[in-house]
């Protein structure tokens, strides 16, 4: 990663944040600096959707190069920004019961140990959404079942999860299937980031 106050900033923060170490099942910084990595891809995720052009690297490195360009003036919605992320992950850990659940692909009966950070940009998505907040604090979603649900009964969904995860067809698919499962339940519309545009 090139230097700069964004660096820095990716840096320190995934460094002490112990809610990314326990999702990515880590007791403390990364020496392969995958909690640097994953924070990057969160912040990217859901701020520059739309300009994603269904190639993984050069996005996340024109993400970096832009907030550490514009840092002076997007340090404050950036920060704000992984404080809801952040709170996001804690939410989904609640839901499920165990960080290590998070972010998970379900297959045959049960949680794979290995992070599959493209079910991750989707759980997070939903833990960002007020609607979809609420309606599991008051018992009417649960968000476990449900994603369980999805996974064991819709095939697209499971491809958009499996293999190549990084096209703009399969982040769309997961996106919009897993959005569309969570509102069925719940009976309102939910914010979801705005996606790419297919090629």
């Amino acid at each position: 990663m090139k230097p700069g106050p964004f660096t820095e900033y990716l840096n320190e923060r995934s460094a002490t944040s112990q809610t990314l170490q326990q999702v990515l099942g880590l007791d403390g910084p990364d020496f392969r600096m995958r909690d640097v990595d994953l924070l990057l891809r969160m912040i990217a995720f859901s701020t520059r959707l739309p300009s994603y052009k269904g190639n993984l690297k050069p996005f996340l490195d024109e993400t970096h190069e832009i907030f550490n360009s514009h840092w002076v003036n997007d340090s404050v919605a950036v920060k704000e920004l992984v404080d809801r992320l952040e709170s996001g992950l804690q939410f989904l850990i609640n839901c499920f019961g165990d960080p290590k659940k998070v972010g998970r692909r379900w297959a045959s009966g049960g949680f794979e140990a290995q992070i599959n950070r493209a079910v991750l940009d989707v759980q997070l998505a939903s833990a960002l959404d007020v609607q979809v907040r609420k309606s599991q604090e008051e018992g009417l979603i649960n968000i476990e079942a449900e994603f369980i649900k999805v996974s064991e009964s819709n095939q697209e969904f499971v491809q958009s999860i499996s293999g190549t995860t990084k096209s703009i067809t399969a982040i769309n698919a997961r996106y919009k299937i897993w959005q569309a499962a969570l509102e069925a339940v719940i009976g309102k519309s939910i914010t979801f980031p705005p996606l790419p545009h297919a090629q």
